[in-house]
């Protein structure tokens, strides 16, 4: 599976919206039924079983039950990467979810990427504004938080499909 985001606009905050885009787009997945063709003796050769929708009743067999079954791509709760972008400024106050002008006149970005469980995903910071750890440490509660805010909405988004 292969993600591609493509941005035609954007007014800021563009990491956080092609993550959050990417898992959305991850939670709607639905893959079809596949078999692995072993012919030959080497890796096998992974083919989509075609659904067949002209069987009578008494003609269903494991294979064409298996050709019909469409797989959801099940995301466990807790393990959603979801991102917080903050904006750093000279006297240290920290914003969140920044436009684009607003960007431009930070000194310092900070991007956390966690999930709902506290695990750090990934942290990155852009600038030359440098950061006490209590910073770092409120701009990853903060992450977190929000996290746990989109979890609760893809989820419940995705319940509702």
């Amino acid at each position: 599976v292969q993600i591609t985001c493509m941005v035609l606009n954007h007014d800021g905050n563009l990491e956080d919206a092609c993550l959050l885009g990417a898992v959305s787009a991850l939670l709607d997945l639905k893959l079809p039924a596949v078999k692995i063709d072993m012919k030959g003796g080497g890796n096998g050769v992974v083919q989509i079983v075609s659904p067949s929708y002209d069987h009578e009743e008494d003609d269903v067999t494991e294979e064409t039950k298996d050709a019909n079954r469409i797989t959801k791509l099940t995301i466990q709760k807790g393990t959603i990467p979801i991102s917080l972008t903050m904006g750093v400024y000279d006297n240290h106050k920290i914003l969140v979810d920044m436009t684009r002008e607003e960007e431009v006149v930070c000194k310092g970005v900070v991007t956390v990427v966690v999930t709902t469980t506290g695990e750090i995903v990934s942290l990155t910071k852009c600038g030359g504004l440098a950061m006490s750890p209590e910073d770092m440490a409120a701009c990853v509660h903060l992450a977190i938080g929000r996290a746990k805010e989109v979890e609760e909405l893809l989820l419940s988004l995705d319940e509702a499909s």
